[in-house]
């Protein structure tokens, strides 16, 4: 125990729980489990459905909405590994969100600001792609790491009514819930410094979804998303002739 840190005593000699002495977890002082992680989340009538979208070859999606007092609520994630943006939309996110679960909710997706960047393949940027698929995508407002962490944790510092002003639904979110709690972390180095950017890997794609959400609810942007969106169409059967009558 002589010259170690009592993070790293609580782990190895008292073996109870504790932050891993080989990094630092990004929310470390706002997040709380017990009180932003909750078992069940509901829908928000006549409220868009708001999807943190995350690029690259694991493109992650959070799906959430945001109240009229501000609240940010995560519903769902929707996770992916080493597959292309197309073939996530289309196999995982979009039967999700064309379940009857979200049936009639206006959709926007909110992502990184790169994604309006051309691919160097196509002349086709991530977000042309996304709203060529059916999503009307807006950038967030900056890709920089400071605002959007400070962003999150805003809203996690925040009371509304004596609740959290962000709401997570654990059984629907364990990849975020975890990374909340210390999978999404600053590693160090050999020497022990901290590292200036998060570890990159599952925890960082559903990270980044959060964050570009709370920089969507956090600025205010989500009133012009709602201004650019229309309703949402619905299919109805057809009025049967009167011809058939006759």
């Amino acid at each position: 125990m002589y010259g170690r840190e009592s993070d790293w005593c609580r782990r190895y000699v008292y073996a109870e729980y504790g932050e891993d002495p080989s990094g630092t977890a990004v929310f470390r002082d706002s997040f709380n489990r017990r009180f932003h992680v909750v078992e069940e989340t509901h829908l928000i009538p006549g409220f868009p459905i708001l999807i943190g979208q995350d690029f690259g070859r694991d493109p992650w999606s959070l799906i959430a909405q945001v109240d009229h007092l501000g609240r940010l609520v995560v519903h769902e994630e929707v996770a992916a590994e080493d597959t292309g943006l197309e073939l996530h939309v289309q196999k995982s996110l979009k039967p999700k969100l064309l379940s009857e679960k979200y049936l009639g909710f206006r959709i926007a997706a909110v992502c990184d600001p790169s994604g309006k960047a051309k691919s160097t393949i196509t002349e086709e940027s991530n977000i042309e792609a996304m709203k060529r698929m059916g999503i009307p995508t807006f950038p967030a407002s900056t890709n920089d790491l400071d605002p959007r962490i400070r962003a999150v944790e805003a809203m996690l510092l925040r009371q509304v009514n004596g609740g959290p002003q962000l709401m997570i639904n654990g059984p629907n979110c364990p990849n975020l819930v975890l990374g909340m709690s210390g999978a999404y972390r600053f590693s160090k180095t050999k020497q022990g410094v901290r590292k200036p950017v998060p570890d990159k890997g599952p925890y960082s794609h559903v990270a980044d979804c959060l964050q570009c959400l709370a920089l969507t609810a956090h600025g205010g942007m989500v009133d012009y998303i709602a201004s650019r969106l229309s309703p949402r169409k619905t299919h109805k059967r057809p009025a049967p002739s009167a011809k058939g009558w006759s």
